[in-house]
């Protein structure tokens, strides 16, 4: 009995050894099991993670990528999307490694993208140009492969040409690779590079604000108010035989049913007027009942169409008379050209009013107006009187230009640059105006031709450092200060060793914008290098001579470009139909023309090289992503 009880008791034992064994066998499976299973949960979701950061990277790229679009900046890029955030780096001609870039107008994107604790980057490479700037030269052949590549076999050309058609022997690179649509001449690229689209909008906003905002030429608005000149021997004490008025008017509404004074001198005897009738058209007169019997003749401008609301026009009124009346004595002009001549006779003393902008007790051509009023509501400006008769060639030569004070025979001069109506003339004793209120404004004038010679012109002194011209504008032997812009709405020149300073140490940029002809020529440098450099753009003729050295982009909108005996460091874009590289013209960059280029020299040499980078200036061109440089790490 005891044997046997003894022997049921170790098989117990053994049991339950066996199954506490088993137990902790599968517990510690279990634990492994269970640290798999979230080793794996943890796992997929780094992976999620994972994708999401590098499509966060990505989202940052390329929004940073738009907004450089736009402002060209280089700061950085910051965003955050739900539980992610991104930074966005542009790393100027260098790699996010610290490795120089093979071209200066080449950045590094970088992106960065964060979610918990996973993060992604992503970089390309951008050129701050399109990709036609990649060659040397890139001729887009009006778009069309009809006609060959053979004006280009002169000079010497390094680097790589495209051309929209053949490439005739000899000409193309010298030393480089040739690229030609056809294959002809070169070899046939499969995806061609397009031309450059150009957006004009920034440009042309900048031209046709010269209108409004003309800084070098200040108007006045006389608003219904008017100027009061003293009695004086220059005018109307004494006898005068010649006369010559003349100012630059622009006039809110013709058709207000009365009339409107712009000048008068004199009574109801003797005197001079120049008014818009109420029917909008444009009168000039003269008179003097009493000594010669000359009871009064009026000029009238044909149709009313003549005198436009809201445009500047300038009218010139001419009296050439003697002591009897006489055909052809008093003439009229608007805007330089000749409207009709009327008999008529010198003045004797005419002791009243002299008015600009008002009647002060005048005789118009339906009679005498014994009443004062007939306000001009509009702007002048350039008011002078002369006393001598004005040809016809000197009114239509000197209307667009300031006068320098000193011409002779000159009375009386309101320029209004100073915002009050003194005479600024310097030939004869002075006739100041007086002005009825303060309830006038000061606005910019007509279209004039401005000189700027051996002076400093600081554009950071000028609103938005924008110096607008509305006319022609020659730049002689000046010290252009910048960063700014010179916007022209006609031709600009730039000529007899003008340069390039700047304000600050801060990198210098400065536009030339004109909406003409853009003439640079006999200067040592235009620029310093390409971090101070120049944007050139013209919608005509561009012509650049005897330049030392010209850095920045030349932007040709018109009918021609030519370069002669300069070197430039940049770019030049053109849309001109003809662009000619005359004697010892060096072009160290890029150029890309709508259609193609005449090398017309031996001595020209064209070289691929270094572009600006053009942070943060428009320059209505898009930039680029490198092909290839796409990286994620």
């Amino acid at each position: 009995m005891i044997k046997f009880r003894i022997k049921n008791s170790q098989s117990g034992m053994i049991l339950l050894s066996t199954t506490m064994g088993v137990f902790v066998i599968l517990s510690i499976f279990a634990f492994y099991l269970a640290r798999f299973s979230m080793t794996e949960s943890r796992s997929s979701g780094y992976y999620v993670f994972d994708i999401k950061a590098r499509s966060l990277a990505l989202s940052g790229l390329n929004h940073s990528l738009e907004l450089f679009k736009v402002n060209r900046g280089i700061s950085n890029t910051i965003g955050r999307i739900n539980k992610g955030e991104y930074i966005v780096s542009k790393i100027p001609s260098k790699n996010e490694l610290d490795e120089t870039l093979s071209r200066t107008n080449y950045f590094t994107l970088q992106s960065t993208a964060k979610i918990d604790d996973v993060e992604r980057k992503v970089r390309c490479v951008v050129s701050s140009v399109p990709e036609a700037f990649c060659f040397v030269f890139y001729g887009n052949n009006n778009g069309a492969a009809t006609s060959s590549l053979s004006t280009a076999s002169l000079g010497y050309i390094t680097g790589d040409v495209f051309f929209r058609g053949n490439i005739n022997s000899e000409n193309g690179s010298d030393d480089g690779v040739n690229y030609s649509s056809t294959g002809v001449g070169g070899t046939v690229i499969e995806k061609l590079p397009p031309f450059p689209i150009f957006d004009d909008t920034y440009f042309n906003n900048l031209l046709n604000e010269t209108i409004n905002s003309n800084s070098a030429n200040t108007a006045l608005d006389l608003n219904g108010e008017n100027i009061s000149i003293s009695n004086h021997s220059d005018i109307n004490e004494g006898q005068h035989a010649t006369r010559t008025i003349e100012l630059w008017f622009k006039v809110d509404n013709k058709s207000t049913g009365s009339k409107q004074t712009l000048y008068e001198e004199g009574g109801t005897t003797r005197g001079l007027n120049i008014y818009i009738n109420s029917d909008g058209a444009l009168y000039g007169g003269g008179w003097n009942r009493n000594e010669s019997k000359w009871m009064g003749d009026w000029i009238n401008t044909n149709t009313t169409d003549d005198i436009i609301n809201g445009q500047w026009h300038h009218v010139a009124l001419v009296l050439n008379g003697s002591t009897s009346v006489q055909n052809d004595a008093l003439t009229m002009y608007l805007d330089g050209e000749l409207v009709s001549t009327v008999q008529g006779s010198q003045l004797w003393q005419h002791l009243a009013n002299i008015k600009v902008g008002k009647n002060g007790n005048t005789r118009f051509k339906g009679g005498s107006d014994n009443s004062s009023g007939e306000y001009f509501y509009g702007s002048i400006d350039e008011f002078r009187i002369w006393n001598v008769a004005r040809s016809s060639q000197n009114i239509a030569m000197y209307k667009d230009s300031f006068l320098n004070g000193n011409e002779t025979e000159l009375t009386t001069y309101f320029d209004f640059e100073d915002q009050n109506a003194d005479d600024v003339q310097t030939f004869d004793s002075k006739n100041n105006g007086t002005i009825s209120s303060n309830s006038v404004s000061w606005v910019s004038g007509p279209p004039l031709n401005i000189s700027f010679e051996n002076e400093d012109i600081d554009l950071t002194s000028y609103s938005d450092s924008i110096l607008y011209i509305n006319g022609d504008v020659l730049i002689s032997n000046c010290s252009i200060i910048g960063p700014g812009k010179i916007v022209v709405n006609g031709d600009l020149t730039i000529n007899s060793n003008s340069a390039i300073e700047t304000s600050n140490n801060q990198e210098n940029h400065i536009y030339f914008i004109c909406e003409k002809d853009l003439t640079i020529v006999d200067c040592e440098t235009i620029g310093s290098d390409l971090k101070n450099y120049v944007i050139a753009y013209s919608r005509n003729k561009i012509k650049i001579e005897n330049i030392d050295k010209f850095y920045g982009l030349v932007i040709s909108k018109g009918s021609e470009c030519v370069i002669e005996d300069s070197e430039i460091f940049g770019a030049l874009y053109s849309e001109s139909s003809t662009i000619d590289l005359k004697e010892n013209t060096i072009i160290r960059g890029s150029i890309v023309s709508k259609y193609s280029i005449n090398i017309l020299d031996g001595t020209v040499s064209l070289a691929k090289g270094d572009l600006p980078l053009f942070i943060n200036q428009n320059i209505g061109l898009e930039p680029f992503i490198i092909p290839g440089s796409y990286l994620e790490y």
